[in-house]
């Protein structure tokens, strides 16, 4: 019985950490992988090198807003992008070097997820989003 008691708590603990934006799922090989949050939360800045694969990750939104979401990367070689997905993993949109700039409103869907996906990439990418 107390095997099932911890077992509960310790889901219970990952699903908070998920829920609010903490807890990350990575499928992804690099030689070298260092992501880290912006000052306000509202921003991403990944370094990476022979990087392949992916990283999600719950993106935490106020409902009824809508929010700018702006990429920039330094690529030196290989392909990396941001998806935003709703609650039912679709992909509502992605930004990369040819679509850096996009909106998002937030009305009727209250939960949001935040994927990079990479392939054999080098280099560093940002992205932030704003309120408007």
């Amino acid at each position: 019985m107390k095997i099932v008691l911890i077992f509960l708590i310790v889901c219970l603990l990952f699903y908070m950490l998920w829920v609010s934006g903490y807890l990350i799922i990575n499928q992804k090989r690099a030689l070298l992988y260092f992501d880290r949050r912006g000052k306000d939360s509202a921003s991403r800045k990944i370094t990476f090198s022979s990087c392949t694969g992916y990283t999600k990750r719950v993106l935490n939104l106020s409902k009824n807003h809508s929010y700018q979401f702006s990429f920039s990367s330094d690529i030196a070689k290989g392909t990396a992008i941001a998806e935003i997905q709703d609650k039912n993993k679709n992909v509502l949109f992605f930004l990369d070097n040819i679509h850096p700039v996009q909106s998002l409103d937030t009305s009727q869907i209250s939960r949001y997820y935040l994927v990079f996906r990479f392939q054999k990439a080098d280099g560093t990418i940002c992205l932030e989003w704003k309120e408007l």
